[in-house]
């Protein structure tokens, strides 16, 4: 995410520090052109900002479901699985094991 934001700042600063006549093109509209010719810069602006703020909720959102995800029934028999291979559990208490999930 680091290098994201480096590269974005980079690429700003090159545009306005290798084409300062440009940055001065863009001042110069933003300070003299009357708000009824620019008005759509802003609604430009509110709806990239609305697209970041849908985007930033939905990465939240996915981020939590993945916190709180319940393990699924293949992954309850690989972990029986192991501990049956780790000779934690007989095979018989495996076998009872995966009965219940497949009935569950």
């Amino acid at each position: 995410m680091k290098q994201k934001k480096i590269a974005w700042v980079g690429g700003v600063a090159l545009v306005f520090f290798l084409l300062p006549s440009l940055g001065m093109k863009i001042w110069d509209y933003l300070i003299i052109t009357p708000w009824p010719q620019k008005i759509w810069l802003v609604y430009l602006v509110m709806g990239i900002g609305l697209v970041g703020i849908v985007r930033l909720r939905l990465r939240r959102l996915r981020r939590k479901e993945q916190d709180q995800d319940i393990p699924s029934e293949s992954q309850l028999i690989y972990l029986a699985k192991e501990r049956l291979v780790k000779g934690e559990i007989t095979p018989e208490q495996y076998r009872e094991i995966r009965k219940e999930l497949k009935e569950a």
